[in-house]
């Protein structure tokens, strides 16, 4: 059994996944067996979905990728408006990453993502 992202979103729904990627990126995460109501986890994502994702992987330690929480920073920044080299700058990383991020947002129907020139300013 494995544990990734993909499945991290099939136990806790993406919300919560996305959640953990961002609070715990590049962090190592301690997935408790049974899961205390105040502890950190729950109070992230709900007692029912560390319930859930205790069930499967109790007691497991995972390395959180960073580049997952950085996109997902990356796509709520697009969303306010944000010019890709000022997110570029602000989180790090190559513009031309926040141009892939933003590419493939663009290409789930669901999510509206401004135009070039949109926006806010940071």
């Amino acid at each position: 059994m494995i544990l990734n992202f993909q499945t991290l979103r099939d136990i806790c729904g993406r919300e919560n996944a996305d959640k953990i990627a961002v609070e715990f990126a590049g962090q190592r995460l301690f997935i408790p067996r049974k899961p205390d109501k105040d502890g950190p986890l729950s109070r992230l994502i709900g007692h029912a979905s560390a319930l859930k994702l205790a069930a499967r992987f109790g007691g497991w330690r995972w390395e959180v990728p960073v580049a997952e929480g950085k996109r997902i920073r990356i796509e709520r920044m697009l969303r306010l408006g944000h010019a890709p080299q000022d997110i570029a700058r602000m989180l790090g990383c190559s513009q031309r990453y926040v141009m892939r991020v933003r590419s493939r947002l663009a290409a789930q129907p669901d999510i509206e993502t401004p135009k070039p020139g949109q926006g806010v300013q940071p």
